[in-house]
């Protein structure tokens, strides 16, 4: 018993976390959107499962990408205490370009798996 009392309490933190970045965080916010256009544009395509099931997981890394960004500035906010350092600044904006990096290679792989269905 105590030990699915465990489990269900880290769900618990892990939903907290889910609703908290959804309700604060812009970023996430505008990328679900985005995402849930996209799976429903390429569910009415009509798509193929493999294509479908592609397209889902680059969704869901794309918005999981901005959540560890996100998780980063506010660790690298409490540890400068909103002070301007310049490592914790670049740590900042490589986080940020982590999360273009993997936007760019999602929608590069989309619109190759959308080509199909499209043109």
């Amino acid at each position: 018993m105590k030990y699915i009392k465990l489990i269900i309490e880290k769900f618990s933190y892990a939903f907290a976390g889910l609703f908290d970045v959804l309700k604060n965080d812009f970023s996430i916010l505008t990328q679900v959107i985005i995402g849930v256009i996209v799976i429903l544009g390429s569910y009415i395509l009509a798509m193929e499962t493999y294509d479908f099931i592609i397209i889902i997981f680059l969704v869901f890394i794309v918005i999981v990408s901005e959540i560890f960004n996100s998780a980063i500035e506010k660790l690298a906010d409490y540890v400068c205490d909103k002070e301007h350092h310049e490592l914790i600044g670049r740590a900042k904006d490589m986080s940020s370009a982590a999360v273009l990096v993997m936007s760019l290679c999602s929608a590069i792989i989309g619109f190759i798996i959308l080509s199909k269905y499209l043109f």
